[in-house]
């Protein structure tokens, strides 16, 4: 009985003196598996060019050795201090919470804007601050727009189309994108009743109802709300009696080498005088040759409906 109590005694002191499991090993030049602070890699912004007006959110990419497989995978949870530490002249800009992983700003004057995160894990520790620094531009921080109407002049009930061409202070920024038109009539003759086809639209049709002079006006607005200067344009509409017939162009019809027949003729040619027969009649007139040259226009009547042409010799 005794020697049963003592082989029971031994088995127990080494079951009691076996090896403990060994404590995670930290990775190689870390410090040991909970002493590592957290490292910021990488700072970034959402604009890749902000300008004026720009929303701009900034993300950090952070790393921490105590959450690698070595250490076991520990799961830490990261508080972020987030500070500005550099602002254009002028600017009011700020973030809008520096305890976010990823807070936001407003560019609200160009230049360089500076900041500096630091992160703080679970158990107290620290990474060195990292800085970050993005430029906003002028762009969308102005702008123009020129507006016109086509034709200029046009008898009464003859449609016109309007048009408008945005453009940013800085030229270097390129066209300006997202822009919306607020469009309306300043004057118009006594008794028109005319309307536009579109107050809102790019580019808006009118008709004209009464002869006299018409005054249209554009207002452009970017997407970050900055407004252009009212542009202007001018419609006059004559009585029909007053319009003269217009010529598109002119095209050259054969010949083209020296010595030869060069017949040269006018295209697509209007007329909208309601007082007129109908008959058209022409004058070509040569305005301009080369030194030494003796050419001259001939007219050469044209068939019925044919558009009229003249030749000379080169």
């Amino acid at each position: 009985m005794r020697l049963a109590r003592l082989s029971i005694a031994a088995l127990v002191l080494v079951v009691g003196c076996g090896r403990r499991a060994a404590a995670p090993s930290a990775p190689s030049g870390a410090a040991s598996c909970g002493q590592n602070p957290p490292v910021v890699s990488s700072i970034s912004s959402s604009v890749a060019a902000p300008h004026i007006g720009s929303i701009v959110q900034l993300t950090a990419a952070v790393d921490d050795l105590d959450q690698s497989a070595q250490c076991g995978g520990a799961k830490e949870v990261f508080s972020y201090r987030w500070t500005l530490t550099q602002l254009p002249a002028g600017s009011q800009a700020h973030l809008n919470d520096g305890a976010l992983s990823n807070p936001s700003l407003r560019a609200d004057v160009s230049g360089d804007y500076g900041v500096r995160l630091v992160v703080t894990d679970s158990t107290g520790l620290s990474n060195a601050p990292a800085s970050f620094t993005f430029h906003a531009s002028d762009c969308e921080g102005s702008l123009a727009a020129v507006a016109a109407v086509t034709p200029s002049s046009a008898p009464p009930y003859t449609p016109v189309v309007l048009s408008v061409s945005p453009s940013d202070g800085d030229a270097a920024c390129g066209p300006p994108q997202s822009v919306t038109y607020a469009w309306q009539i300043r004057s118009r003759p006594a008794g028109s009743s005319a309307v536009l086809s579109s107050e809102i639209a790019p580019s808006p049709s009118f008709v004209p109802d009464v002869a006299g002079f018409y005054e249209f006006a554009v207002q452009a607005t970017n997407d970050v709300l900055v407004t252009s200067p009212l542009a202007f344009a001018v419609l006059q509409v004559l009585p029909c009696g007053e319009v003269s017939p217009t010529v598109s162009g002119i095209d050259v019809l054969a010949g083209g080498t020296v010595g030869a027949t060069l017949r040269v003729g006018a295209h697509q040619i209007t007329d909208l005088n309601c007082l007129a027969s109908g008959v058209l009649t022409y004058a070509w007139q040569l305005v301009a040759a080369p030194a030494g040259s003796r050419a001259c226009a001939k007219r050469k009547e044209p068939p019925d409906g044919a558009a009229p042409s003249s030749a000379f010799t080169a």
